[in-house]
């Protein structure tokens, strides 16, 4: 409703019920007492918007050392609002965050709760909307994972002794290395087991995590591992029978320099068994047993485990080696060892000044020696057999003398046409002759023995494409027999055909129907003629265009031949052409003809050929037929609009003989173009007008004629002239005029013709001046006229538009803003098709 009322300029609106579930209403203005215009109204739109409304997430309980996150959801306004806070905390990123974190203050967490509310803002003319809500704040858990810890790094493991008090009860340990928990990482008291990996990284960070209460909270202790002892007794040793005294030299290092020494026999150590080179005394029952294990152990070890490590007293007899006898081996070769030791462990090695392999080691007494290229190029090998593990070192050598291996070559690969021998020519070295021939194939030698000999290839060897051809040393001495190997190959020979004999016109192209199988697959034809091939003379399926000479010869040989088929010899072939006279056709020359005149008399020849036909590249069509030399052509509708068309003759029944065309051209010209002007009006009493006529093209000059009994001043061949009615076409109140181009050349006359009308001096109205309102400005228009032709055309000074048109003498004239705008026009109404 409307207050205080609904017709008061200044008024106020009150929505109703309706109104606001709608959310939108419409208000229109509307203007009285419009006098002799229209009613104006105008619209405004109201748009009622909701209350905006805003819910937290409710009430939460976080530890003294978390935070709280928050989440505001906001129903209609602008969907903004500002977090506010009853405490000293903070809000992050910031309290104009719909989703911020609430970090409190110590005043926050003394008092043990905080609340925080939510204020929407940007509310325009509605209220903000409010949402609180607590958070209690519950003291968080403290823990220890105790102090940091020194462990030696031979130690099995770590004791852990973990707290924790207030909020958690419990937690679980992890490790920055790669060791384990026993028996649980989630015991406070476990016991870590390093790995190697921590060990030698010397320290490993420990860290206990609370797994329950209100917050997860952390610390972290380390353990760093010092260096362990390190015990070396020295390498095993061996005496021979009878000795009994051993010289030690053992070596403690790491976090202690001193050991002991202890034996699991009966001897004793001088001066001490606490000095790390002392000598051992081996007792009678040392001796009896053949050997004894001694112990060095670490003293002093601080918070480490001791290490131990041993050395054994082995007792043998003196050893005795053979490395074998001298031998001779080719350079192919290699050399199977044979060594023995008696005596002492029985072990041995063998080393080569010359770095050769031995296979499947050194360490083998019978074993494969191979020379290294250094040995193989000196010719001489040297090789030592030492004993090991014995109480002395005996050695024993062995010479190895080397010879050059054969050397044999069967010549390059071959390739050889089908039906051929294949020539060898192999070479041997002096050493190693004579050879021998063989084969993989099937075929035979002329003589196995002979380095220069033929092989004749069967027919399974030609059919398998190729076979290799082996050459063999035969005197090899201490070598392996050397083979060579040579690859022979097999093509088939080339064959070629150049077709059948070949008779054509002279009008057409020789095909040949040639063949060429096997060879290279290349091919050169040739002639004695002066025709050409197409697309070249290297194409199998080309042709060949006939030249004068060849027409004129009545034949013409082609030769094909055969390119690039070694180890086969080329082949060639050749056909003969007969070329018979072939039809001439001439469609005679070009013409050039009018457009208004274009029917063309054709007149042709042929020779050689039963009949002919007529074609063209336009519409037109043939009269009387197109199968006649001697007929005519009208051209169509679409060739007028062209520059010329094309007629083509082409000879018919040909005898097989290709065809022959001729084409003629005709081209058109333009005909005339006449104007004898627009139609004129003249008045009654006037007896005489000028007239002015205009001829281009292909003619300029023309003549004019009446239809009545009038004259031409000065004569009827001035195309700008005076012409006097007679007195039958002033009774008649007109005349008619007709202007006829001459001179036309091959065109036909061109006519065009006007009109001279009498009429009385017409007289109009366009009716009273009138006064319209802005709003309703459509004006109705009712001119009258007497006289002339009584047709008007009415124009304004404006921009409005007439409806139906401006031509009738009843219509509505519709202004346009511009004419509203400047409050007045002018409207004229004028008379046409009127003598003046």
């Amino acid at each position: 409703m409307f207050i205080p009322s609904s017709t008061s300029v200044n008024t106020s609106y009150l929505p109703s019920v309706q109104d606001t579930v709608d959310g939108f209403i419409q208000l229109t203005l509307t203007s009285t007492n419009n006098g002799n215009c229209f009613a104006e109204s105008d619209v405004m739109n109201v748009n009622i918007v909701n209350a905006p409304q805003v819910t937290t997430t409710g009430d939460d309980t976080i530890c003294a050392n978390g935070s709280a996150s928050l989440s505001a959801t906001i129903i209609d306004g602008a969907g903004t609002g500002m977090w506010t806070t009853t405490g000293d905390g903070y809000f992050i990123p910031n309290a104009y965050s719909l989703n911020p974190v609430y970090f409190p203050g110590a005043y926050d967490i003394a008092t043990g709760s905080v609340t925080v509310v939510f204020t929407t803002t940007n509310n325009g003319n509605c209220n903000a909307a409010q949402d609180a809500q607590i958070i209690y704040i519950a003291p968080g858990p403290t823990l220890s994972a105790g102090p940091d810890q020194y462990v030696c790094s031979n130690i099995y493991s770590v004791s852990l002794a973990g707290t924790i008090t207030f909020g958690a009860t419990e937690g679980t340990w992890s490790t920055s290395g790669s060791g384990t928990f026993s028996p649980s990482a989630d015991i406070l008291t476990a016991c870590y087991i390093p790995s190697p990996e921590d060990t030698a990284a010397h320290f490993v960070e420990l860290t206990l995590t609370t797994t329950d209460g209100c917050d997860s909270v952390q610390d972290v202790m380390t353990v760093y591992f010092t260096a362990s002892p390190h015990a070396d007794a020295g390498p095993d040793q061996y005496i021979c029978i009878g000795d009994s005294v051993v010289e030690l030299d053992g070596s403690v290092w790491g976090s202690t320099i001193t050991g002991q020494w202890t034996t699991l026999g009966s001897g004793t150590f001088d001066p001490a068994s606490n000095v790390l080179d002392a000598t051992y005394q081996l007792s009678d029952v040392d001796q009896d047993a053949g050997g004894i294990t001694l112990l060095l152990t670490t003293t002093n070890n601080g918070n480490c485990a001791y290490e131990t490590d041993t050395l054994y007293i082995g007792i043998t007899p003196p050893p005795t080696v053979d490395a074998g006898i001298d031998t001779t081996i080719c350079t192919n070769g290699f050399v199977q060892l044979e060594g023995t030791v008696t005596g002492g462990s029985g072990s041995g090695i063998w080393t080569s000044a010359g770095g050769g392999d031995f296979s499947p080691g050194d360490t083998y007494l019978n074993t494969l020696y191979f020379p290294s290229s250094t040995e193989i190029s000196n010719g001489y090998a040297s090789l030592e057999l030492t004993t090991t593990n014995s109480c002395i070192i005996v050695s024993d050598f062995v010479d190895i003398n080397i010879t050059l291996a054969p050397t044999v070559w069967a010549g390059p690969d071959q390739t050889i046409c089908t039906g051929n021998p294949a020539i060898l020519s192999g070479t041997v070295s002096a050493d190693a002759l004579p050879g021998t021939w063989s084969t993989n194939g099937t075929g035979s030698f002329s003589d196995i023995n002979t380095l220069n000999t033929s092989y004749t290839p069967s027919p399974a060897d030609i059919a398998s494409d190729s076979i290799e051809i082996y050459l063999t040393s035969m005197t090899n001495g201490f070598c392996d027999a050397v083979i060579d190997t040579l690859i022979l190959s097999f093509i088939v020979p080339p064959t070629i055909d150049a077709g059948d004999p070949i008779t054509i016109c002279s009008n057409s192209h020789a095909i040949p129907n040639a063949s060429y199988t096997g060879g290279s697959g290349q091919i050169l034809w040739s002639t004695p003629g002066d025709g050409t091939f197409i697309p070249d003379n290297t194409s199998l399926n080309c042709e060949y265009v006939l030249g004068n000479s060849d027409i004129i010869n009545g034949s013409v040989t082609l030769y094909i031949t055969s390119l690039f088929d070694a180890p086969c010899a080329s082949v060639s072939d050749d056909v003969t052409v007969t070329v018979l006279p072939g039809p001439t056709a001439n469609a005679g020359p070009d013409v050039v003809v009018c457009r208004n005149n274009a029917l063309t008399s054709l007149s042709a020849s042929i020779t050689n050929a039963g009949g002919c036909q007529w074609s063209s590249t336009g519409d037109g069509t043939f009269i009387p037929a197109n199968t006649m030399l001697n007929t005519s052509y009208d051209p169509g509708v679409t060739d007028l609009t062209l520059p010329g068309v094309d007629i083509v003759l082409t000879t018919m029944i040909n005898g097989g003989c290709s065809p022959a065309r001729d084409t003629m051209h005709i081209s058109f010209t333009n005909p005339p173009v006449v104007n004898a002007g627009s139609d004129l009006y003249i008045c009654q009493g006037v007896t005489s007008t000028g007239i002015s006529g205009s001829i281009s093209g292909s003619s300029t000059t023309g003549t004019w004629t009446t239809l009545g009994d009038g004259y031409f001043f000065p004569n009827a061949n001035s195309l700008n002239a005076i012409y006097y009615l007679g007195a039958g076409e002033i009774a008649a109140n007109g005349a008619t005029l007709v202007l006829e181009s001459s001179n036309n050349g091959d065109c036909n006359p061109v006519q065009d013709t006007f009109n001279i009308f009498v009429t009385d001096i017409p007289s109009i109205d366009a009716g009273p001046d009138d006064v319209v309102c802005a709003n309703n400005a459509n004006v109705n228009l009712s001119g009258t006229i007497t006289g002339g032709t009584g047709s008007v055309i009415w124009t304004s000074s404006g921009t409005g538009s007439f409806t139906p048109d401006g031509t009738s003498l009843n219509t509505t004239y519709t202004p346009s803003i511009q004419d509203t705008a400047s409050g007045a026009i002018q409207l004229y109404l004028t008379a046409t098709d009127a003598c003046v």
